[in-house]
């Protein structure tokens, strides 16, 4: 389970890592956050 978690935790990053790169970076930003507290929760 935890190293779902980790996997989970990775993709979203570098998914995130990723669209910095692109010009949608503040809704990237912003969708991150959310799926990081859907997460959490």
């Amino acid at each position: 389970m935890h190293s779902f978690f980790s996997k989970r935790l990775y993709f979203f990053y570098h998914i995130t890592k990723l669209s910095l790169l692109e010009k949608e970076k503040a809704e990237m930003i912003i969708f991150h956050l959310y799926l990081f507290i859907v997460i959490l929760i």
